[in-house]
C-alpha cells in the first residue's frame, strides 16, 4: 500500500521572508504556516507531522534573529531577488541545508537527514512510493551550478530582462555601511553655550540646546544670531508684523473651502496651517512604521563624518531606521542620523494648492507616453531625523515647491528673505546671489534677511519654489511632505528649475525627473482645455489660473510654456556622452508631446486675440508674440549665464593648471574644473541645441545666432536674471476660442519634432525594432 504523498513547502526562515516577498521581522502569521512563539514560521506540513520548528541547533537559530543581519533583508527590492535555485531548494526528507559540495556530498544517509529539522536548513521534502518518483537533488553541484538547460534559461531571462528594462538584481545604495556608536565609541558631541527659543506661528517658545561638533554649533549660532537680528520688538516677524514676515498663518477650513484666494495668498508668502492644538510627540519606532519599514537599508547623512572637507555627499551612509532609532535612544552620546531618502506611496489628494495633482488627474485619458500615473514615490516622501540633525542652505529641486507635515518632534526651519522685504521673485532669480561668494553653511548676514519658524506636531507648512531654505531638528523628528507645482507660481518655479540646471550641484541638493514630466503634463493639460476642448482664457475655475487678470500668473503661464519648448535642452540627459545617455522611449516622446502642446498653445492663444501689453512698448502685442520674444530672451539667458559660471568656477579655483582666459567654447580643456551643472564646460553644446530649439521659427533662430555672436564668453554682463522678469504688464482678450478639436499626439508631437530630436528619435526607434525583432525570432525558434 503506498504512503501519501505529502508535498512540503521550502521556506527560507532567515530574515522572516513571507511567502509574499515581504520581511517580517516580528513574526506575523505566513500564508503558507503558522508562527511560533518566537515568530518562526513553521510549514503546514511540518505542523502535520509534529516537527517543531526550536528542532536543530541553538547557534543557527540564535543567528538569525540577529538586527545586524536583518537590518538589511527588509525591503521589497531586496526580497524581489530571492528566488535563486540555492533558496527554492525542494529535497526528500529535509535533504542538503544550502553549504559547500563537499558538505551536501556527504548528507545522503536516513539517519543524517533524519536530524535535519533546522529552520536554518528550510529543506523539506516529498515522501513516495518509489526512488524514482522522488524529487532528487543532484549534491554533485554547488547551488550557483547549472546544467545546459539552466544555463540556456539564465540567457533567456538575462535578456529577457535587459529588453524590458527591468533590474536583475537587488539595488545597492553603494556607500559605506554605517558603524554605529555603540562599535565606533560615544559622539564628539558637545552641548551649545547657550539654549535658544524658537517660535510657531501660534508665538508659542520652544526652548532648544544644541548639541553638536564645535564647528556645527558656531555654524548654527551664527544662524541664530542672524535672524534674532531681524527680529520685531524682541520676537519673530510672523508673531509682531505678520504683513511683513515670509510666513503666513492660514486658517484650515477657509484653506480648503477658498482655494483660489489660498492660491493667491501663496503667490507672495509660504504658508502655515497650526495643529488644532499643540500636543508633544515623541519620535517612535510604532509611529515610523505606520508607513515605513525600520529594517530597509536607505540612504542617509551620518553627521559624525561631517568635516571642513566632507560635506554634503561626503557624508552620506547606508543605515535603516533602526539605526536611527538606536543612536537616538543613546542621547548626547548617539550620532546624527539624517534619512532624507524616504519615497511614499502615500495617497495622492487635490490640495487647493496642488495644480500639477489636478492636471495628471484631468489627463489620465490622454495619451501620456509610459505610466500616466502620479509619480508618488517621487512626490511624496518622509523625513527622519535624529536631535541636532540639520541641512545647509539649499533651494528643492527641479521648481518644485514643498509642503512639510510634522508627525513628531521639532524642526526650525530658516527662510532667506530679500533684504528689503520686497517679492522674492525679483531677488532670488538672479544667478549672481548664487554664483559671487555662495556658500551653503554661511548665515549670508548682510546679503539678505532670515526668518525662522517653529514647526511642531500637527503643523503644516507649504513652501513658495526658489525658497532658500536650512533646517535644523530640534527634537528627533517625523515628518510626511511632498513637491507640488501650483500655477500662482510657475514664474518661481521656471527660475527655480533653470537655477538649478545651471547650479545643481551647488544650490539643490537632488535631482527627481518624474518631476520635470510632472511639470510638462501641466503644459499638454492647458493644450487640452484651451486647444482640444475650446475652453476660453478667461475662465478662472477651470484652468485654475487669472490669464486676464493676475500679471503674474500671466507671466508664469507663458514661463511654463517657454520651459517645455526648452524641454530638451533643460533635459541634463542631453548633455551627458552617448555611451551614458539615458534618455528613454517614453521620455523622447513626452518632451516632443509637451513642446508641441507649448506651441500650439501659445498660438491659439494669440489668434483668438489674447494680447499683452507691457511698459515700454506702445502698442499691445498678441500672445505669440510675446511668447516669442520670451523664448528668445531665456534663451540668451542660458548663454549668458553659462559664461558667467564657468568664468566664476575658473577665478575660484586654486588649481595651479586651470585655463586662464582660454574659451571654453567646447574645444578647450576643463576636465580638471568642478562641473556644477549639466552644461558646464559644454557651451558649444548648449548653443547647438538652443539653435535647434528656436528652429520652428527661421526669425527667432536667426536672431539667437545673431545675439549669441555677441557675447563675450570671457566678459559675462551682470546682473544676469535666471529667467526673463517681465514684472508689470496686463492682458486683455478680444476674439473668442477656438472650436473644438481632436487631441492627436502625431499632430502634437510631430510639431514639437526638430532637427535633433528626430535623429534621435529615429536612432531609438531603430533600437526598439531591433529589440522586436530578436524576440520575435526567439519566439520562432521557440515553436
Amino acid at each position: 500500500m503506498s504512503q501519501p504523498v505529502c508535498v512540503l513547502y521550502a521556506i527560507r526562515s532567515t530574515a522572516g521572508v513571507e511567502a509574499d516577498g515581504e520581511a517580517d521581522a516580528e513574526g506575523e502569521e505566513d500564508a503558507e504556516g503558522e508562527v511560533d512563539a518566537e515568530g518562526e514560521v513553521v510549514g503546514v506540513a511540518d505542523v502535520e507531522r509534529g516537527v517543531d520548528a526550536d528542532e536543530g541547533s541553538d547557534e543557527g537559530s540564535a543567528d538569525e534573529g540577529s538586527d545586524e543581519e536583518n537590518a538589511d533583508k527588509g525591503s521589497d527590492e531586496e526580497n524581489s531577488d530571492k528566488g535563486s535555485d540555492e533558496e527554492n531548494v525542494v529535497g526528500v526528507e529535509g535533504s542538503a541545508d544550502e553549504g559547500s559540495d563537499e558538505e551536501n556530498a556527504d548528507k545522503g544517509s536516513d539517519e543524517e537527514n533524519s536530524d535535519k529539522g533546522s529552520d536554518e536548513e528550510n529543506v523539506v521534502g516529498v515522501e513516495a512510493e518509489d526512488a524514482e518518483d522522488r524529487f532528487v537533488v543532484d549534491t554533485e553541484k554547488g547551488a550557483g551550478d547549472l546544467d545546459a538547460n539552466g544555463e540556456r534559461d539564465s540567457v533567456e531571462l538575462a535578456e529577457a530582462l535587459k529588453l524590458l528594462s527591468m533590474p536583475r538584481q537587488r539595488v545597492d545604495p553603494g556607500l559605506p555601511k554605517f558603524i554605529p556608536s555603540s562599535q565606533s565609541g560615544p559622539s564628539k558631541r558637545v552641548l551649545g553655550e547657550r539654549t535658544v527659543l524658537f517660535h510657531d506661528i501660534r508665538g508659542l517658545a520652544h526652548p532648544y540646546t544644541p548639541c553638536m561638533t564645535p564647528a556645527e554649533l558656531k555654524q548654527f549660532y551664527a544662524f541664530m544670531d542672524a535672524a534674532e537680528s531681524w527680529y520685531v520688538h524682541g520676537k519673530p516677524r510672523h508673531v509682531t508684523a505678520p504683513s511683513t514676515s515670509a510666513f503666513l498663518r492660514y486658517d484650515a477650513d477657509k484653506f480648503k473651502s477658498d482655494p483660489a484666494n489660498a492660491r493667491r495668498a501663496f503667490a507672495t508668502q509660504n504658508i502655515v496651517i497650526p495643529a488644532s492644538e499643540f500636543k508633544e510627540v515623541e519620535l517612535s519606532a510604532e509611529l515610523i512604521e505606520e508607513t515605513e519599514a525600520l529594517g530597509r537599508v536607505r540612504v542617509m547623512q551620518d553627521y559624525s563624518l561631517l568635516s571642513k572637507k566632507n560635506r554634503g555627499n561626503g557624508i552620506r551612509v547606508s543605515a535603516t531606521l533602526r539605526d536611527l532609532l538606536n543612536e537616538d535612544s543613546e542621547g548626547h552620546r548617539g550620532k546624527v542620523l539624517n534619512a532624507l531618502d524616504n519615497p511614499m506611496n502615500a495617497a495622492v489628494t487635490r490640495g487647493p494648492l496642488f495644480s500639477d495633482v489636478v492636471a495628471a488627474s484631468e489627463t489620465t485619458e490622454c495619451p501620456i507616453p509610459g505610466s500616466s500615473n502620479y509619480p508618488t514615490t517621487d512626490a511624496r516622501w518622509a523625513l527622519v531625523a535624529n536631535k541636532d540633525a540639520h541641512h545647509d542652505w539649499h533651494v528643492d529641486s527641479n521648481g518644485a515647491a514643498t509642503f512639510i507635515h510634522n508627525r513628531a518632534g521639532g524642526k526650525a526651519w530658516f527662510v532667506a528673505v530679500p533684504i528689503d522685504g520686497g517679492p522674492a521673485l525679483p531677488f532670488f532669480a538672479v544667478l549672481d546671489r548664487f554664483i559671487k561668494q555662495w556658500d551653503t553653511g554661511d548665515a549670508g548676514l548682510g546679503r539678505w534677511r532670515i526668518e525662522v519658524i517653529y514647526l511642531g506636531p500637527g503643523d503644516m507648512y507649504f513652501q513658495q519654489p526658489l525658497t532658500v531654505h536650512a533646517v535644523w531638528t530640534t527634537k528627533s523628528a517625523l515628518c510626511h511632505g511632498g513637491h507640488f507645482y501650483c500655477s500662482t507660481t510657475f514664474a518661481h518655479s521656471a527660475a527655480a528649475l533653470i537655477g538649478a540646471f545651471h547650479l545643481e550641484q551647488v544650490i539643490t541638493n537632488t535631482r527627481h525627473l518624474p518631476l520635470f514630466k510632472l511639470w510638462l503634463r501641466q503644459v499638454i493639460f492647458y493644450y487640452d482645455l484651451l486647444v482640444c476642448k475650446g475652453t476660453s482664457p478667461a475662465n478662472v475655475d477651470v484652468l485654475g489660473v487669472d490669464l486676464l487678470g493676475d500679471w503674474g500668473s500671466f507671466h508664469g503661464f507663458v514661463m511654463l510654456h517657454v520651459t517645455a519648448a526648452l524641454a530638451f535642452v533643460l533635459d541634463p540627459r542631453t548633455y551627458e556622452n552617448d555611451e551614458e545617455e539615458k534618455f528613454t522611449e517614453d521620455a523622447v516622446v513626452m518632451a516632443l508631446y509637451a513642446r508641441g502642446a507649448a506651441l500650439a498653445t501659445m498660438e491659439c492663444l494669440g489668434r483668438q486675440g489674447l494680447t499683452v501689453r507691457v511698459p515700454g512698448n506702445k502698442c499691445p502685442q498678441r500672445a505669440d508674440a510675446y511668447f516669442a520674444e520670451t523664448l528668445l530672451e531665456q534663451s540668451l539667458l542660458l548663454v549668458r549665464a553659462c559664461d558667467a559660471i564657468e568664468r566664476d568656477v575658473e577665478d575660484d579655483s586654486s588649481d595651479e593648471d586651470s585655463n586662464d582666459g582660454d574659451s571654453h567654447d567646447g574645444d578647450s580643456d576643463a576636465s580638471h574644473l568642478p562641473k556644477v551643472g549639466p552644461a558646464t564646460w559644454n557651451r558649444a553644446r548648449l548653443i547647438s541645441v538652443l539653435n535647434d530649439a528656436l528652429s520652428h521659427n527661421a526669425k527667432l533662430q536667426g536672431a539667437f545666432s545673431c545675439a549669441v555672436g555677441k557675447l563675450d564668453p570671457q566678459s559675462p554682463s551682470y546682473p544676469i536674471p535666471t529667467i526673463p522678469l517681465q514684472l508689470e504688464g496686463e492682458t486683455q482678450l478680444t476674439g473668442i476660442p477656438p472650436r473644438p478639436t481632436e487631441h492627436d499626439l502625431v499632430i502634437v508631437a510631430g510639431r514639437g519634432l526638430t532637427d535633433l530630436s528626430r535623429t534621435r528619435f529615429r536612432r531609438m526607434m531603430q533600437v526598439v525594432k531591433i529589440k522586436e525583432e530578436a524576440v520575435e525570432v526567439e519566439n520562432f525558434d521557440g515553436q
